[in-house]
């Protein structure tokens, strides 16, 4: 902020609220753990870029790195409906001032009615991760984190810990599948990093013991839910079969080029 020089304004979301639903979601035995921090993000950005009348959203979101997508059973997408199923069921605090926003209202509400547009500047260019990395790094002092999402503690825990561990899903397959196309990893390379454990077994279990504290429970607490037989989305109210029949219009309208598996 200070190097472009640019206004900054902070959201401050309701912890107890945030614990609560994030708890939820650790009760419910789903994958996509990221849900709760994820949403409040966008939900807060794009709440706040509607009531301001701001009519451009940026994110770094980009063809480049991105392309290669985890399955939906490893991270499932924005459903409100199922988020506020498991909230009902598992939460105790009511969602009274936490962010909300339905894929519905900001795809087609916020974009046709108010007319917000989301805008991926990264797919205008040629985006090298490595040199923007590099200049990141000289020109604005940025420090780079071991893994992609592993920028604090939460995502380094949920991506590193909780997916392998509970799931057996590794969130580096499709990171490093990404580098070996656009050519700036070989896939033996890749495939010595994944000899690895995601990162180090001794921060790994710190960091549990630091989101169950943040939870408000113990870390065998933590424990016993996190070995709770596994769930799926399905498992609660979604929007699914909503998500894909609207995917499937949009593509026949030539406003929607994805495919939903």
């Amino acid at each position: 902020m200070k190097g472009l020089d640019l206004d900054m304004y902070t959201e401050v979301v309701n912890w107890k609220e945030m614990a609560d639903l994030q708890l939820s979601f650790f009760k419910a035995s789903i994958s996509p753990q990221d849900f709760p921090q994820d949403h409040a993000i966008f939900a807060g950005l794009y709440n706040y870029a509607t009531k301001h009348h701001i009519k451009y959203v940026l994110t770094g979101s980009n063809s480049a790195t991105e392309f290669i997508r985890p399955p939906l059973e490893w991270l499932y997408m924005n459903d409100l409906r199922m988020a506020l199923d498991i909230h009902k069921k598992f939460g105790k605090v009511g969602l009274k001032t936490f962010p909300l926003c339905s894929i519905w209202k900001y795809r087609i509400w916020y974009r046709y009615f108010l007319g917000m547009k989301r805008r991926f500047p990264l797919d205008y260019v040629v985006y090298d991760k490595a040199e923007a990395e590099e200049l990141l790094h000289e020109k604005y002092g940025w420090t780079k984190y071991a893994n992609k999402h592993y920028e604090n503690v939460f995502t380094r825990f949920f991506e590193g810990y909780y997916l392998p561990h509970k799931f057996g899903y590794d969130t580096r397959k499709n990171v490093l599948s990404n580098e070996i196309l656009v050519g700036t990893m070989t896939r033996d390379e890749a495939l010595k990093i994944l000899e690895q454990p995601p990162y180090d077994p001794e921060q790994a279990e710190l960091d549990k013991a630091y989101v169950a504290k943040k939870l408000g429970i113990t870390t065998e607490e933590f424990d016993e839910i996190i070995n709770q037989p596994n769930k799926t989305p399905a498992d609660y109210k979604n929007s699914m079969w909503l998500l894909k029949v609207s995917v499937a219009v949009c593509r026949l309208l030539g406003i929607e080029n994805r495919n939903m598996r």
